[in-house]
């Protein structure tokens, strides 16, 4: 048992991915002091799933281990009301981050409206 204000506070931002797929769980929109959320899903499928319940238009968003940036562009849609890249309406978006230099080269290329950046996830101060 660790009593930690700050371990509280990071616990309240954890979700699991099926119980907001089926509903039994919901985002806390607007609550004091919570401005984002981590979803645990396992696997690509469930995390995609999760993307039309705790996404929304007009967020702003990164994704970590975005590799070649397939999620990252439907994260991307759903923040931007569906539409993509740089001629969007929307404020929101997604940012693809992958540790690969080539794999981003590769995101970039394939979808160039989108941006991508090397970091480490487990250097998040860097992001």
């Amino acid at each position: 048992i660790v009593k930690s204000g700050s371990l509280q506070n990071l616990a309240r931002r954890l979700h699991h991915a099926q119980r907001i797929i089926t509903g039994a769980q919901t985002l806390e929109e607007g609550k004091v002091g919570c401005h984002s959320s981590i979803i645990g899903a396992v696997g690509v499928k469930q995390y995609r799933e999760t993307i039309p319940f705790v996404v929304k238009e007009g967020d702003v968003c990164i994704e970590v281990g975005s590799h070649l940036g397939t999620t990252t562009t439907e994260i991307d849609k759903a923040a931007n009301g569906g539409s993509m890249g740089e001629s969007r309406g929307s404020s929101g978006g997604c940012l693809g981050v992958d540790v690969g230099p080539h794999i981003i080269t590769k995101a970039r290329k394939k979808y160039p409206n989108l941006r991508f950046e090397v970091g480490d996830g487990f250097r998040t101060g860097e992001l």
